[in-house]
């Protein structure tokens, strides 16, 4: 009785791969070409580390050594510095901290909003005269006063 179509095809198709694997040796490996220099040539002289004056590094003394968790706010009376005359207005100044990024300033909360104001500059009408951590001079209009995170 003679294979059906697909099994001899299929078994055509094996019999060819397995002749086809076997057919030629793998072409070899090229060679590595040379090192430019020899394994044992030593590289330029480098400063010597027993030779190398050791550096002195100062010790670090935190800007406010009193705090204990670096990270919290200082505890400290929810004090507000209120405008002068201002009868029933509620607008209110409070200094919450500080931030250095091209240059150091006071983060306040004026009005209920927070805003990074830096030396000789002005925002919701506070101007910020100076800044000195932990204390900031501010003024409006012609009240001034100093504001403390202390």
């Amino acid at each position: 009785m003679p294979l059906p179509l697909h099994k001899s095809l299929a078994a055509a198709a094996v019999a060819m791969l397995v002749v086809a694997g076997c057919a030629e040796e793998p072409a070899p490996l090229p060679t590595l070409p040379t090192p430019v220099r020899e394994p044992s040539t030593r590289l330029p002289e480098t400063p010597d580390d027993a030779e190398a004056t050791p550096h002195r590094v100062a010790q670090w003394t935190p800007p406010y050594p009193q705090r204990e968790e670096l990270f919290a706010p200082p505890q400290r009376s929810r004090s507000t510095a209120r405008r002068s005359g201002g009868g029933d207005d509620d607008e209110s100044v409070q200094l919450i901290g500080f931030v250095t990024v091209d240059e150091i300033k006071a983060v306040l909360s004026i009005d209920g909003v927070i805003a990074s104001v830096a030396a000789g500059t002005q925002k919701y009408g506070i101007e910020v005269i100076a800044i000195t951590p932990p204390e900031v001079v501010l003024q409006r209009g012609r009240n001034r006063w100093t504001a403390s995170l202390d």
